[in-house]
């Protein structure tokens, strides 16, 4: 209600809201003043979360990775440290992510150009690029193709220790800054001075004409952003074409499993769709009947390199928001022959409640059990998975009642103690190493 005050008070204001559930964004993106054009941005931290997670199943590590950009940590080069390479990651969790207007001298560069350029010469690492910067909605490009060139105005995200270190980027002049060597020596020089002055006279002539404030806000270049930029983890602004479809003449595969079967799984060969917007794989909805497995169906199925979800709820516990957490893991700049089984161990009853939003992603299957019962986590063929991740459904407030806040975590503490406990045998561990090839 606030958001809506806001912008029936001042309508063209931009602004930035944090919500707690992902599903209220649809609330605001009604709103008829709402604008991503001009800046309106929704941050859902559950489903930040839930991305970061989906992120590392495909990279592990990548949430740690993004987690240490997000907090300021110092580091002492006094402190000793046993091991070189704790002392390099303590190194590492003490730098940050800033967004500064590059200097016009690297106009021209590829992206891997300047990245080469201001490692060696800058010693701060270039991480993303953003070409167009007069356009707000645009996001940041992570590793762009090779045809995407750095302009006048690009705005670059950097990784450094600290602002003064960025800046050797915005103020780098190819007159004067090319033969010096110790980057702490770049500043700003007289080039920009001139230029800077000369953009303030175009101001005062633009005030004097009675110019809109808007274009005068324009002329002056007032993206020299600072802070850690977490937004870019978004995702790429390119996707395939929408609707592409590959494998003609091919039938798409049945999701559930004949009890009596015994055959093991072989890779699929689906057609490749694609959702209204190209950027997620999509299937035909289907009713969660045909992906449900019990124990003894999951056991042959013979899962292999999947993704195992464990969810620990309960038929009355709050939905979790698995929607944020499968969509990466759909995403269309994955290859259709690289998309991997999901598997979600739950409660069925619970996940009727999720099924709704995730029934038109591909290759999902579920699987009735517990992470707290080793014999479905046997089931799901655990040892042959490429990632498990653990998650827990918040009970409903009369079931919050009477306990304490220190255990609202024990079920999903003790479902990882067992699984770090599970042991197999050396017929499972040669199916494991063989899976992984």
């Amino acid at each position: 209600m606030r958001v809506v005050s806001i912008k029936n008070f001042k309508d063209d204001a931009r602004v930035i809201v944090q919500l707690l559930q992902y599903h209220n964004k649809a609330y605001l993106q009604n709103i008829p003043s709402w604008n991503v054009q001009a800046g309106d941005i929704v941050i859902c931290i559950a489903e930040l979360r839930l991305g970061l997670l989906a992120q590392s199943c495909y990279a592990p590590g990548f949430s740690t990775l993004m987690a240490n950009f997000f907090t300021t940590r110092s580091f002492s080069e006094r402190k000793k440290y046993n091991d070189a390479w704790l002392m390099d990651y303590s190194r590492g969790t003490s730098l940050e992510m800033y967004a500064r207007r590059m200097s016009d001298a690297f106009a021209g560069m590829t992206f891997t150009q300047a990245c080469e350029f201001c490692y060696l010469r800058l010693k701060i690492v270039l991480v993303a690029i953003k070409t167009d910067s007069s356009d707000l909605a645009t996001m940041p490009q992570v590793n762009p193709p090779p045809d995407c060139i750095a302009m006048v105005g690009s705005i670059g995200y950097f990784i450094a220790d600290s602002t003064e270190e960025v800046e050797r980027a915005m103020y780098y002049c190819a007159l004067c800054h090319r033969d010096v060597d110790d980057p702490t020596q770049i500043k700003k020089c007289a080039c920009q001075m001139e230029a800077e002055a000369h953009e303030d006279d175009e101001l005062v002539k633009m005030v004097r004409g009675g110019a809109p404030p808007q274009q005068m806000t324009r002329a002056r270049d007032d993206l020299y952003l600072e802070g850690k930029i977490w937004s870019f983890i978004r995702r790429y602004p390119t996707s395939p074409a929408r609707s592409i479809t590959e494998g003609q003449g091919e039938s798409e595969p049945q999701l559930g499993v004949d009890p009596g079967s015994s055959i093991k799984r072989q890779p699929e060969k689906a057609q490749a769709q694609y959702d209204s917007t190209g950027m997620f794989h999509w299937c035909p909805g289907r009713p969660i009947e045909s992906v449900l497995m019990s124990r003894q169906q999951a056991a042959r199925a013979e899962f292999s390199g999947h993704i195992v979800i464990c969810v620990i709820s309960t038929p009355g516990s709050q939905i979790v928001g698995l929607h944020s957490f499968v969509l990466p893991l759909r995403s269309a700049v994955i290859k259709p022959e690289e998309i991997r089984d999901i598997v979600i161990l739950s409660d069925h009853a619970f996940m009727r409640k999720e099924w709704q939003y995730i029934l038109n992603l591909p290759r999902i299957n579920i699987v009735r059990g517990t992470a707290l019962n080793r014999a479905d986590l046997r089931s799901v063929t655990l040892n042959t998975c490429k990632m498990c991740v653990i998650l827990g459904a918040p009970s409903t407030g009369v079931q919050m009642v009477n306990v304490d806040n220190a255990l609202i975590d024990k079920s999903v503490i003790l479902a990882t103690l067992n699984v770090r406990a599970m042991k197999f045998s050396e017929d499972e561990a040669v199916e494991m190493v063989s899976s992984q090839r």
